[in-house]
């Protein structure tokens, strides 16, 4: 039901969607669907929460496939990367912020429990990554975790929602991705300590 529900307002919009044409789509009584939701608003955040949740199942599976800190936070944001450009995902975003004003407690649902976990759990893998000795002791955990987030998916997801292919293609997601990352190692490794000079310079009134 909610994959076909997604489908049609990434299709029709949200206007011109209707529960009726959901149910003859999905081939169900549309008693089926007010059954389970009541209204159309309703269906549509159900459909919107279920692709965060699909964000937020990507970050915790990404943790599992290693220990280390640092391949967690980069396992962590190519799964972000993935995810945000697709383009159902892209489409249903863009739904969301049109009919921002329509949904205001669902935009709060998302950045509760979607963007603050996801934010929570780079942070944590940053400072993890710090401690160990992978990043820069005196790493600024907040403005680096923003800035990784601006760096990874932001021109993808302007450039998705503008109705451009981004990063659509995986060969060239994967590219962009590997570059981005490995400037962002270049900013934020262990710093070399500075080399204090031992020579002495020769007194000017010898």
């Amino acid at each position: 039901m909610l994959e076909v529900a997604a489908e049609m307002f990434v299709t029709h919009g949200f206007a011109g969607t209707s529960i009726e044409r959901i149910a003859a789509v999905a081939g169900i009584g549309k008693l089926t669907i007010y059954r389970r939701y009541p209204s159309k608003d309703a269906l549509f955040f159900a459909v919107v929460k279920s692709l965060g949740d699909v964000l937020t199942q990507s970050h915790v599976d990404a943790q599992k496939l290693s220990p280390d800190p640092l391949v967690q936070l980069k396992l962590s944001c190519r799964a972000t990367l993935d995810v945000v450009t697709q383009p159902s995902v892209v489409a249903i975003y863009r739904i969301l912020l049109i009919e921002a004003s329509r949904f205001p407690e669902l935009a709060v649902w998302v950045h509760d429990n979607v963007m603050r976990p996801i934010e929570d759990l780079t942070r944590q893998l940053l400072i993890d990554a710090s401690r160990a000795g992978q990043l820069r002791s005196d790493l600024d955990t907040d403005t680096a975790m923003r800035a990784l987030s601006g760096m990874l998916t932001g021109w993808s997801l302007k450039e998705a929602l503008l109705g451009f292919d981004g990063l659509a293609d995986a060969t060239a997601r994967a590219t962009f991705f590997d570059y981005a990352w490995d400037m962002f190692l270049k900013g934020e490794q262990p710093r070399p300590p500075e080399a204090v000079s031992t020579s002495i310079e020769p007194s000017r009134d010898a």
